[in-house]
């Protein structure tokens, strides 16, 4: 069995060149059995347009074999206003993502995205609630599964603070790191620390589905 990963820069394997950046697929395959293989094909900039348009989402689909999860993550480029995805858009296009993937027999799966490390006097105030509206919708009326990941980090951000969760995501010193000579300020992208606590949780809601 399969598990595919289509989705933005949260989910996918950064290149070198970004490090320490991170996403939480990259470090999947390690909460999970060893006979379980992740194909991680989500890509960093990623909207549930361009996904299509550049040819991953028919990578996706043509590695799709019966019984293989097909894990769908989208929201952070599509709620940019110059990507011009409305509502409307991205319901539709993650139903058809949904729709693709059972029709070659796959067990789709959506997650609501990661919330950001968004903090104003000490409280959370999150981002992505439209997209993880939406994006539970579309699993609600084709009947599967939803992991709510974007519920499960507002809870996990709250409870640290902001400070604490600055150690999960891309903020670096001056001289830290190579790529980030200057240093890097940046509360949407993970470290590995931050990558890995996502990537642990997600391992743990899908085995639910693994064996089915």
């Amino acid at each position: 069995m399969k598990i595919i990963l289509a989705g933005d820069s949260t989910v996918a394997n950064c290149p070198e060149h970004e490090a320490p950046m991170a996403g939480w697929g990259q470090y999947l395959s390690a909460y999970l059995e060893e006979d379980v293989q992740v194909n991680n094909i989500a890509k960093g900039g990623s909207t549930t347009v361009s996904f299509r348009e550049e040819g991953r989402w028919e990578t996706v689909c043509g590695l799709i074999e019966e019984n293989d999860i097909v894990c769908i993550q989208f929201g952070h480029n599509d709620q940019k206003p110059e990507k011009k995805i409305y509502s409307q858009d991205f319901y539709r296009n993650l139903s058809k993502m949904v729709l693709d993937v059972k029709d070659r027999k796959g067990q789709p799966i959506l997650l609501t995205p990661p919330e950001r490390n968004n903090f104003f006097r000490n409280q959370l105030f999150p981002t992505l609630e439209k997209e993880a509206t939406i994006i539970q919708k579309v699993a609600e009326e084709n009947q599967m599964p939803c992991i709510q990941l974007h519920h499960y980090t507002k809870r996990c951000y709250q409870e640290n603070g902001e400070e604490k969760n600055r150690d999960y995501f891309m903020w670096t010193m001056p001289g830290e790191f190579a790529n980030y000579p200057q240093g890097y300020q940046d509360n949407t992208h993970f470290k590995e620390s931050g990558a890995r606590l996502i990537a642990e949780w997600v391992a743990q809601e899908l085995k639910k589905y693994l064996h089915e």
